[in-house]
């Protein structure tokens, strides 16, 4: 009688201590999900002068070159409210920027940087979906600005790091982790070791 009652409390035990674990798992996934909410995402939106060939490439550019520099900025803080006021103190320098590159690329377009509110389309990054809806960002009009747009999550940072040859945001790799109590195993281990024994 007195081994049942011990083989009882070890499942209770046990029991408890999944139940603790799954909660906890759960609590953690959700959030993680909150700090990815269409609340304190910035964009990134580039428009290029054309859709020429030439004019498509030259996007590619001047965006490589405005997250090389904007991504260590925006890493310095902590928030969205902080990578705000970093974004607005650096439109001039963002401009400035964006112009450098399309002069060592031979063009003399105009180059406008503004930040407020615009709407985006649903759009997916990885295992990681941005609803449609309007969103602050940080836009980035090259010359006519009438041709196809580009654009990213640049806060927090969801916009890639190697960027010269992809077009999207690159699928972030994840692991599975699996835990582990020792505790519980000796105990399901006696509680089988009891049960053959019988």
């Amino acid at each position: 009688m007195r081994t049942r009652l011990i083989f009882s409390g070890g499942l209770l035990l046990v029991a408890g201590l999944i139940c603790f674990l799954v909660s906890s798992l759960f609590g953690w996934r959700e959030q993680e999900v909150t700090a990815y909410n269409p609340n304190n995402l910035i964009r990134l939106h580039v428009i290029a002068n054309s859709n020429s060939t030439q004019d498509q490439e030259l996007k590619l550019k001047v965006r490589d070159a405005v997250l090389e520099a904007a991504t260590p900025m925006l890493s310095m803080g902590r928030d969205d409210k902080s990578a705000e006021r970093t974004i607005n103190a650096s439109l001039n320098y963002i401009e400035a920027i964006a112009r450098a590159r399309l002069s060592k690329e031979g063009y003399s377009y105009p180059v406008r940087a503004e930040y407020g509110w615009q709407y985006f389309p649903d759009r997916r990054y990885g295992e990681i979906t941005v609803p449609q809806g309007r969103y602050r960002s940080l836009r980035l009009v090259i010359g006519n600005g009438v041709g196809h747009n580009w654009w990213c999550v640049l806060f927090p940072p969801m916009c890639f790091s190697d960027i010269q040859k992809a077009q999207e945001p690159v699928k972030m790799k994840t692991t599975a982790v699996k835990i582990k109590f020792r505790v519980a195993e000796k105990i399901q281990q006696l509680g089988k070791q009891r049960v053959a024994n019988r």
